[in-house]
């Protein structure tokens, strides 16, 4: 209990990294379609100025009396005229990305509104189980306390020494062939007696668990 406990906050960031990484993705999707919009929102601005351009030189062409000065026009209009083809070629490729940028933002937004659901209710259910593993671990201390409280406090303290340096488990069974359980090392005689009276407790000569 103690373990899962320990690995609640690790599971909490996982799943929360999890829902970033849609959260990221959606946020991504949503500023593709902005951007989209503001570069087909500068074409047609950058269209609707070379038009005006062509109209003032339009009628400047048109009160011009010089010959050299009628063609200039003529030439500078043609270069604003095709600009304005290029930029209406580009502006229905915008226009293409921009349907597509807001289908992928769409589906990318909805994902993860799925995703962050799911996410809250995954941690709600850890926040429960934690609570429930608290309270249960608590109650498994104090019924361990209590059963501590009437056996010798040296062979408590033992009993807890050993299983910070050994792990558990501490207590080990001697098998039908006098070895120890826990190492699995074979037993002195003196200490099969020992396991075998149970009047006081035995230690394996090898590992230093305590015997039964």
């Amino acid at each position: 209990m103690k373990r899962e406990l320990i690995s609640l906050p690790e599971q909490r960031e996982l799943i929360t990294h999890r829902l970033e990484q849609f959260k990221r993705k959606a946020k991504e999707a949503k500023q593709l379609v902005l951007d989209t919009e503001q570069a087909i929102h500068d074409t047609e601005h950058e269209i609707e100025t070379k038009r005006q351009l062509i109209g003032k030189m339009k009628i400047q062409q048109g009160e011009t009396r010089k010959n050299d000065e009628y063609q200039r026009f003529n030439t500078e209009i043609a270069k604003a005229e095709s600009i304005i083809d290029t930029l209406e070629t580009r502006a229905l490729e915008l226009m293409d990305s921009l349907e597509n940028a807001r289908q992928k933002a769409t589906q990318t937004i909805a994902r993860y509104k799925e995703v962050r659901t799911s996410v809250e209710e995954e941690l709600a259910r850890l926040e429960r189980t934690a609570e429930k593993t608290q309270t249960a671990l608590q109650e498994l201390i104090d019924e361990r306390n209590k059963i501590a409280s009437s056996i010798n406090p040296d062979i408590v303290s033992t009993y807890e020494r050993m299983s910070l340096s050994k792990g558990l488990p501490v207590i080990v069974s001697m098998d039908d062939r006098g070895r120890c359980s826990g190492c699995h090392m074979e037993l002195t005689r003196g200490t099969h007696l020992k396991v075998q009276s149970g009047k006081e407790v035995a230690h394996c000569e090898n590992c230093g668990r305590i015997l039964y």
